[in-house]
Formats: structure tokens, C-alpha cells, sequence
């Protein structure tokens, strides 16, 4: 008779915890996903700062200079999560008949460059001055998703058999 009670006790918890477990949650449904938010916003930088890849048309990616070609380096530095995007380069330039280059032909080919580029809408772009014997230049545009500034120094005045110049852009996210 003692068997028979145990076992009867036994069923009747068994029951109450399968129903228990049932209520609580063993069989719940997994929720639907929920979705990622990226870590940033997405931008827009030109092709000013930040060429395309390899492989890429690279038209507009750099300055063009016919007739001379240049020496020396470039950089940029993309710091996305930021939103803060810089390039900059440093380059002398010389023609392969050693004839004299114009640093105003220079300018003239830097500031096209920077104008011309694909989905850049210029905001100022006073005339080059002379300070300090270099021509300088500065550009203030925007593009769809930053607001950025272009500087160049070109280190002569007259013209020249080597021609030294400094280009600086920098872009902000807006």
C-alpha cells in the first residue's frame, strides 16, 4: 500500500512539473532578430582622400600634370568610426626635356583638380596669394556626406627647372 501512495505521489508531481516546465517557458518560439545598427554612420568621402581600390577607375584620383612628371609621396589617413578623413601629398615636379615649369601652371592643374573631382560642390575658393614666396590656395567644398577643405603650397614663385609642391585635404562627416 506504501508502494501504491509513492507512486501515486510520484505521478501527480511528475504532471505538475511538466506542466510548470510547459508554462514557463520550455517551448518557447525564439524571438525574430533583432536588427544591427552599424558602428557608424555611412559617408560619403571624395575621391580626394580616398581613392578607389585597384582595379578601380582611378580618373580624378590624383592631380594631372601633362608634359611633367612628379617625384616624392603620398599619404592618407581614413578614420571612418571618427568621421574624420585626411590626404596629403608632397611632390616635385620636372618635365623630361628639362625645360622650366610655371608654378601659376601648377596651380592652375591643382585647383582644376580639386574642382573637377566627382561629387565635390565647391563652397569658397578665393584667388592663390603669394605669401612668403609660395603660391598658395585654398578650397572650401562639400560633398554628400562631408564638408572638407583643400591647401597647397607650391614652393616658387617663378619658374623653374624642379617645381616642389604640398597638397593638403581634409574632410569632416556633417
Amino acid at each position: 500500500m506504501r508502494r501504491a501512495v509513492v507512486y501515486e505521489e510520484m505521478k501527480a508531481l511528475r504532471t505538475c512539473t511538466i506542466l510548470l516546465a510547459a508554462t514557463l517557458g520550455c517551448n518557447k518560439i525564439n524571438p525574430p532578430p533583432v536588427p544591427v545598427v552599424p558602428k557608424y554612420p555611412a559617408d560619403n568621402p571624395s575621391i580626394l582622400v580616398d581613392p578607389p581600390y585597384p582595379g578601380k577607375s582611378q580618373a580624378g584620383a590624383k592631380p594631372d600634370f601633362p608634359g611633367a612628371f612628379s617625384v616624392g609621396n603620398s599619404k592618407s589617413d581614413l578614420n571612418r568610426p571618427a568621421g574624420i578623413y585626411q590626404s596629403w601629398a608632397d611632390y616635385t615636379l620636372q618635365r623630361g626635356d628639362k625645360a622650366e615649369i610655371d608654378p601659376r601652371w601648377v596651380a592652375a592643374r591643382l585647383r582644376r583638380w580639386i574642382e573637377s573631382a566627382p561629387g565635390v560642390t565647391i563652397l569658397a575658393a578665393p584667388d592663390d596669394a603669394v605669401v612668403d614666396g609660395q603660391i598658395r590656395g585654398t578650397i572650401e567644398y562639400q560633398t554628400a556626406g562631408t564638408s572638407g577643405k583643400a591647401v597647397y603650397f607650391i614652393e616658387a614663385t617663378s619658374p623653374a627647372a624642379k617645381v616642389r609642391y604640398r597638397a593638403d585635404v581634409s574632410e569632416r562627416r556633417r
